[in-house]
């Protein structure tokens, strides 16, 4: 006999998100195929240890990585709702970013890189054109 948990857990395991789902969206972005974009509040810190979260085909996905190496897939959200994240992918012993060459990860690093070295750039180019709309204030006034 099942008990409520043992049936929640197994339904959950059904409507979970499959890790080739997401392989399929990391290398949609590795080839150029798919675009993607930081979560407000999340970027990549190739010198540092963090979480970043992006999106992309409507999936919400949150990495770890650890100094220019993505670790594991932290959490994703399809667009129809369903959920999975590290716990339910280590049981298995198949997180998604395990399933890139090492090749694919290195070129999806990049492809992380040069959208936050984007988002660099266009804040640069807010300040600037905001600095120039802005009069500067005289201090000093005779």
């Amino acid at each position: 006999m099942f008990s409520y948990e043992v049936f929640t857990l197994v339904l959950k395991m059904q409507q979970a998100i499959e890790p080739s789902e997401l392989t399929h969206i990391f290398k949609g972005i590795i080839s150029g195929e798919f675009e993607m974009e930081f979560v407000k509040g999340y970027f990549w810190g190739g010198t540092t240890n963090t979480n970043i979260r992006f999106t992309c085909q409507g999936y919400e996905i949150e990495l770890f990585h650890d100094v220019n190496h993505i670790d594991y897939v932290v959490k994703a959200v399809a667009p129809d709702g369903r959920e999975a994240g590290h716990d339910y992918w280590s049981s298995n012993g198949d997180d998604p970013i395990s399933q890139l060459t090492e090749e694919e990860h290195d070129i999806l690093v990049e492809r992380f890189e040069e959208k936050h070295e984007f988002y660099l750039k266009e804040a640069q180019e807010i300040r600037k054109r905001r600095a120039k709309e802005k009069p500067l204030k005289k201090w000093w006034q005779f």
